[in-house]
């Protein structure tokens, strides 16, 4: 009886792993000033990516965050690159939970200036700054952030895993628990 049902909760738990899995990931993105004449990290998330895809588009981009000297960028932090007025690229490659490569590019139009906003080793041609290959974030008055060509992406743990984790640990402790007591009573 015990066999059985410890057969049918490691069932359960491979099926609620494999479902979490299905989910897509989060992942976090920073690059920091290399070349342009901003001090400073960009940082941002990515959403609506599934693991071991390969060219899929993101659902969402939001900029977190960037240096003080780029404050002037109005309705940048904390926004959707993709609802910009041009998004070029948007193509990313997950492997086993890793994004291997990114293609993003965005534009910001509006009354005032042009700003852009690029992710990865994309070819942009931009109003203030020509054609661009890294990871950056510039206004069209000149001011801007270059990073690399490999932006630091990570991914963020769902809550389901956490989840996941504790019910694999408590279901460990109950067997180990069910087993000591079938054995002292032998």
């Amino acid at each position: 009886m015990l066999h059985t049902k410890s057969i049918l909760s490691f069932g359960l738990l491979l099926g609620a792993t494999a479902a979490a899995h299905a989910a897509p990931i989060t992942f976090v993105f920073s690059f920091s000033n290399l070349t342009g004449n901003i001090a400073g990290t960009v940082t941002g998330r990515i959403f609506g990516l599934q693991d071991n895809g390969v060219n899929q588009a993101a659902t969402s981009l939001i900029i977190d965050s960037f240096p003080a000297g780029l404050a002037v960028a109005d309705g940048i932090n904390n926004s959707n690159a993709l609802t910009w007025n041009a998004v070029q690229g948007n193509l990313f490659t997950v492997v086993n939970g890793v994004v291997t490569s990114e293609q993003f590019a965005a534009q910001h139009v509006d009354s005032v200036r042009t700003d852009t906003f690029f992710l990865g080793a994309v070819t942009f041609t931009t109003n203030c700054c020509g054609t661009v290959a890294n990871s950056g974030l510039s206004l069209d008055n000149g001011l801007r952030i270059v990073g690399g060509a490999n932006p630091t992406i990570t991914s963020v743990p769902e809550p389901g895993t956490f989840a996941l984790l504790g019910i694999g640990v408590f279901g460990a402790a109950l067997a180990k628990r069910k087993l000591g007591a079938g054995q002292s009573a032998a």
